[in-house]
């Protein structure tokens, strides 16, 4: 098998000394997507990895005109900045800001300015009702809103000239000098109105904030060289030519947009990419590792907006990848900055045999000494494997448009990201190691694949499904004993057993997908499918094991408390009517939610903003409904799906009302049908 025949060549090989180095030249450029800074820092990487043996390397361009659609994405605007500076005038003199010391204080797609204005303070910006009882006209709004939604509100409808931003309480009380990386993403038909923002510090931000509520006047002067344009967005993609199995491919990506420095995010990902194909491409040289079965592509790309464009522009790509990796933050010195690396298993819409075989890699590379680099950290390994976040490029794969499985590595939480405090000090060469030997190995696996590789990997696949199906039953059943010792209602316990009956047959379903997609590896292997076939008959009853175990749960604890279980679960209206729906969309590529914005009534843009804001994994929960959206099945079997893999975020009244939402944007179409 391969991680047994390759494996030590392989963590000798690899550096995360070398991938820091790369780290510390990406974040010398100021690398907003569309800007010159960025399209320097991709000839960098490119510069980098064609002197690598065996690779070809390509730069391909695409518009940034901000009216270009693909798909749901509208292409950003080009943006250059030269320079910006912020004054206190009044009541005293003082430099508050400058790029040439922090280039994220201004705020990214500014215009020019050169303003002497008033200073009003907002604490939100972002919602129509903040502004009832203030005139933001002619005034420069000091806020702690998000930036494009407060542009939107406060300069674009309401005639205010600009915008300063400090973090929120919470981020400015944990780092009082941190700068927060801001962006206005305006279309073309908004660059004659965007004005101009800048963002500064916590402890900055509260005592102008101050100053406002002390002082009869606070004028500041804003001055800002900058320029939106129709520009050009660059990806560069890099590839290693498979030798067999020539239409087959694994692709790797990373974004290399972002501020200056921009360490962790994503320098540390992009820099990753370039050191796991210089250590591949250098074995082969060396004779030490064969060429690969499968082609090997490298992707750096602006984030989500380079993606979807070269998504779009390689239709083909979608029937040749087997798997995708994005590595977006992967290199924290978790001593430092906190949290843990995550890793973001692939949707229920999309089940893949990857997310385990990455999950075995790391669980390898947390047991690996030599994996512990001489002038990095020596602290353990820590890792957590989380639920779909749609928050970077692997989201554009996911999508049943394209429908590449494609998890994501990701540190989170980072108390320095977006942020002019995402430095170098932050990278750690001992957490390079790790992530790129699991990511190499993942790949690597796939590229060489054969039979027993894909045995091996069933047969990891099978058992981590075991342990999923059982944890589902569990977490139910202590829900079912927490609703008897709180509230002792029987018909809540019923129902909540239901619905974990349910969440059962979605979960051995999703397994049963994600062991099938092994057969990919090899689809002419006979063995292996009917090993496969009798893996698959295991989770099967498996389920079926599980449900029993439930209905006796559910016997005990009725018995209990005197009341009788259900033969079946009662629906309410809105679940009724959701079995006779069925919806299938109409566009193309994952919804983007600001573009979503940009076309919904005050009162949705007011519940999509507040849902966002306020509920975790809201927007997950609406991909994934769109994901489903296929015609053939019902609204409410979708609400299963989203039950079982959320939670209560994915609830009938969000369904409904989002579904209700799509369809009057003409986004789908909804066949009523008859229930069974």
């Amino acid at each position: 098998m391969f991680h047994t025949k390759f494996r030590e060549i392989i963590i000798e090989e690899l550096s995360g000394t070398i991938a820091k180095d790369y780290v510390s030249e990406i974040i010398r450029f100021h690398r907003i997507q569309a800007s010159p800074g960025f399209h320097d820092a991709i000839y960098y990487v490119k510069e980098v990895v064609d002197r690598y043996p065996g690779i070809r390397t390509e730069v391909e361009v695409y518009p940034a005109d901000g009216k270009t659609r693909t798909w749901q994405w509208t292409a950003p605007l080009g943006w250059r900045v030269a320079d910006g500076e912020l004054h206190l005038v009044s009541p005293k003199q003082e430099l508050l800001a400058r790029f040439a010391e922090n280039p994220v204080t201004v705020v990214a797609h500014s215009q020019s300015a050169d303003i002497v204005a008033p200073l009003v303070y907002l604490e939100d910006g972002s919602s129509e009702k903040d502004y009832r009882r203030i005139d933001v006209r002619g005034k420069i709004v000091l806020t702690s809103g998000r930036a494009q939604e407060v542009q939107q509100e406060a300069v674009y409808k309401r005639g205010a000239l600009g915008t300063i931003h400090f973090p929120p309480l919470e981020r400015r009380t944990k780092q009082p000098n941190l700068i927060p990386y801001l962006g206005i993403w305006p279309n073309a038909e908004e660059k004659d109105k965007v004005g101009f923002a800048f963002a500064i510090s916590g402890q900055l931000g509260s005592r102008l904030r101050r100053l406002v509520e002390t002082e009869p006047e606070v004028l500041v002067h804003a001055k800002v060289d900058a320029e939106l344009y129709t520009g050009e967005q660059r990806v560069l993609t890099a590839v290693i030519e498979g030798t067999e199995f020539l239409r087959e491919e694994i692709v790797l990506i990373a974004h290399l947009c972002h501020p200056r420095p921009g360490a962790n995010d994503n320098a540390s990902g992009s820099a990753l990419l370039m050191e796991l194909a210089r250590v591949i491409t250098t074995l082969i040289k060396q004779g030490k590792l064969p060429a690969p079965l499968r082609t090997i592509r490298f992707l750096w790309v602006p984030e989500f907006f380079g993606t979807i464009a070269y998504l779009h522009a390689h239709p083909e790509l979608a029937h040749r990848t087997i798997s995708a990796i994005n590595c977006d933050m992967v290199g924290a010195n978790t001593a430092i900055v906190g949290g843990s690396l995550n890793l973001h298993r692939t949707p229920d819409s999309l089940p893949s045999f990857v997310n385990d075989l990455l999950e075995y890699h790391l669980d390898d590379a947390a047991k690996e000494p030599q994996l512990i680099s001489p002038d990095g950290s020596h602290q353990p390994f820590h890792y957590e494997i989380k639920k779909f976040d749609w928050r970077s490029d692997h989201t554009i794969f996911i999508d049943p448009t394209f429908g590449v499985p494609c998890p994501m590595l990701n540190h989170w939480p980072d108390a320095f990201y977006h942020s002019n405090l995402d430095t170098l000090d932050k990278i750690d060469t001992t957490q390079l190691n790790r992530v790129g030997y699991a990511v190499l190995m993942t790949i690597l696996t796939q590229a060489y694949a054969e039979s027993d590789d894909a045995m091996f990997l069933a047969s990891q696949v099978h058992a981590n499904a075991h342990t999923r199906i059982t944890q589902t039953t569990q977490r139910y059943v202590h829900e079912a004993i927490e609703i008897i010792a709180q509230t002792d209602q029987g018909a809540l316990l019923a129902r909540t057993l239901r619905k974990a009956m349910e969440s059962i047959r979605q979960v051995t379903r999703r397994e049963s997908v994600a062991l099938q997609s092994v057969k990919v590896l090899c689809p002419h292997d006979s063995e292996l499918h009917n090993f496969i076939d009798t893996l698959l008959e295991d989770l099967a009853q498996e389920r079926q094991e599980e449900v029993r175990k439930l209905r006796q749960v559910e016997d005990l604890l009725s018995r209990s408390i005197g009341y009788a279980p259900l033969k079946r679960l009662v629906l309410r209206k809105k679940e009724r009517e959701a079995k006779n729906l069925c919806p299938r969309r109409k566009f193309q590529g994952p919804l983007y939610f600001s573009e979503l914005l940009r076309h919904t009534n005050p009162e949705d843009t007011e519940w999509l903003r507040s849902q966002q804001k306020n509920q975790p994994f809201f927007v997950e929960v609406l991909l994934e409904l769109s994901n489903f959206m296929d015609g053939h099945r019902p609204l409410y079997e979708i609400l299963t799906v989203l039950e079982a893999q959320f939670g209560e975020v994915a609830n009938i009244d969000t369904v409904t009302r989002f579904t209700k939402l799509l369809k009057e944007l003409d986004l789908i179409e909804i066949e009523k049908v008859k229930s069974a």
